[in-house]
């Protein structure tokens, strides 16, 4: 009963969530696991969306899934009756395809806009602002409904895709810089930690190099794979090219990491 009550207070009120079964969680990562959680689910849902997803497949009938795509053709007249009902075109083609996902995108970029004007300089969890940004989850979610019930009725989106275009454009760099920020900031206080751990004991040694072996080899097959799925198939030179420029500076700042004074 205690679970639950607390799972109401984080859904109704400012108090952080929190998992049953590991108490000793911070708030703060257990905000962060929230908002992951809504983040997960709409790139699947996106991933589903895309043309070459789930709803291309079925609409190419392509039969990829088996007996599953066999119940499809099997429910298919119910199916387009539902996408009737929802309005939402000839097998529902307004949720599917790159319009479908900046339906599901949009919102969520709204979303997460609002969030962050709304806890500009937060230096507490127990403020207000910080008690929002924790807590009122059923409210969050209410309004994450409200902005994809807009996103769907809005009747000119299919026009505008070009702007919305160059914003995904901007919004996906931006995005990518403060990854990069995250991501390299983690990888060095980690990797503070495990030096410093490592002269006590020598496993930290062991697992610094294997991480780093690891890394390099992940990132060695992941521009190969680029460059045979993206760039030889048809011989594009644009795609050659930036992963080419990409690759080159990614071995150059690997070098320059290596001496102590870059």
């Amino acid at each position: 009963m205690t679970c639950i009550y607390r799972k109401l207070k984080c859904a109704f009120s400012g108090e952080p969530c929190f998992v049953c079964c590991l108490k000793n969680l911070k708030e703060s990562t257990t905000t962060r696991l929230s908002y992951s959680v809504i983040l997960i689910v709409v790139v699947v849902l996106s991933t589903a969306s895309h043309e070459g997803g789930l709803m291309g497949m079925l609409h190419s009938k392509v039969t990829v899934f088996g007996q599953f795509s066999l119940r499809y053709f099997q429910y298919k007249s119910e199916l387009s009756s539902l996408c009737s009902l929802l309005h939402a075109g000839e097998n529902c083609t307004r949720f599917s395809g790159y319009i479908g996902i900046y339906r599901l995108c949009l919102p969520l970029f709204l979303f997460h806009t609002v969030m962050a004007l709304l806890t500009v300089g937060v230096s507490s969890s127990q403020t207000l602002r910080g008690r929002i940004h924790n807590g009122f989850w059923a409210w969050k979610v209410l309004m994450l409904l409200g902005l994809y019930i807009c996103a769907y009725l809005f009747p000119t989106l299919e026009e505008l895709v070009f702007v919305w275009m160059i914003l995904g454009i901007i919004g996906g760099l931006i995005f990518i810089y403060v990854q990069h920020i995250t991501l390299i900031d983690f990888a060095y206080e980690l990797n503070g930690i495990w030096h410093a751990k490592s002269r006590k004991c020598m496993w930290y040694t062991f697992l610094i190099y294997l991480c780093t072996i690891v890394l390099y080899l992940a990132t060695v097959a992941a521009y190969t794979l680029f460059i045979i799925s993206y760039g030889l198939p048809k011989q594009c030179s644009l795609n050659l090219t930036m992963t080419g420029i990409n690759g080159g500076l990614t071995g150059l700042f690997a070098i320059c990491s290596i001496f102590s004074n870059t």
